[in-house]
């Protein structure tokens, strides 16, 4: 199963979509599921974060790859894109340690297995919101869309052209700041050699 996921800054789940076969690369889940109309639907200047299977668009900002990452304001930009992007891995890794049966082979049956998914993702916000309780008004009021979670089955295909007037400005902006990958960063991962 490829299962598509969206989740805030508390490492709660908002959007979930168990519909993809294991095979199916992320680009095509994302275009086969309802995401991209919430995610196109976010106020100007309001996105989430992508990794390099996403096409980057006005409200989904994704790393730049290859040669570009050489560039010094490129390489930071993808560095603070990193450090969001890492909410996404931690919400799975606390979902996956609470729920150890996602630790080994599922024991129940493939149409079962979405279902067994969601009611895990909803048990973790829950747990969550037990030790910080944040109502929809509250988040709305931090000025972040709440995306409903929700597993759906539809099959929809949409098109993106890969250019993002926004990531352009996210980098502008990174760059104004002085903002570079930490030095610490650089040297652990031997980063540009």
């Amino acid at each position: 199963m490829n299962i598509l996921a969206a989740c805030d800054h508390h490492c709660r789940f908002l959007y979930v979509a168990c519909q993809a076969p294991g095979g199916s690369n992320d680009i095509t889940a994302y275009r086969n599921s309802t995401l991209p109309s919430y995610v196109e639907e976010l106020p100007i200047s309001r996105f989430i974060v992508g990794d390099n299977a996403y096409v980057s668009s006005e409200h989904l900002l994704t790393p730049f790859s290859g040669n570009d990452r050489l560039d010094p304001r490129l390489d930071a930009y993808n560095y603070y894109l990193s450090q969001a992007r890492m909410r996404i891995e931690m919400s799975f890794g606390r979902l996956v340690n609470k729920f150890r049966i996602f630790k080994s082979p599922l024991q129940c049956s493939l149409k079962n297995a979405p279902r067994l998914f969601l009611c895990a993702t909803r048990l973790h916000n829950f747990c969550i919101n037990e030790g910080q309780v944040v109502t929809p008004e509250e988040h709305e009021a931090e000025g972040q869309a709440l995306l409903p979670p929700a597993y759906y089955h539809e099959q929809r295909g949409r098109s993106f052209s890969g250019q993002s007037i926004l990531r352009e400005r996210v980098v502008e902006e990174v760059a104004a700041k002085g903002l570079f990958r930490p030095q610490h960063n650089i040297a652990r991962n031997n980063y540009g050699t």
